[in-house]
């Protein structure tokens, strides 16, 4: 199995079904054009605006080798 398939597995394997769906909800609402990915050596970082009864900018930063979130932001976007 590819790498990056198994450390997403990984990744997944630690939310419960609740949370996966929810987050597969909010994945559906990304305005692919503010996507923004960032990779460094410890980490991967990702940023979004999202579209769910208010309009959101969510940042979330994986930490590669303690395999796990290290920052997660969800700020409303007022004036949109």
């Amino acid at each position: 199995m590819p790498k990056s398939i198994t450390t997403l597995a990984n990744l997944l394997h630690k939310f419960n079904s609740q949370t996966i769906s929810r987050s597969l909800e909010y994945v559906s609402r990304i305005n692919l054009e503010s996507l923004k990915r960032t990779e460094t050596a410890q980490t991967t970082q990702l940023q979004a605006d999202i579209k769910g009864t208010k309009k959101y900018h969510t940042q979330i930063a994986y930490h590669k080798a303690s395999q796990r979130m290290i920052i997660y932001q969800n700020a409303y976007k007022t004036g949109d």
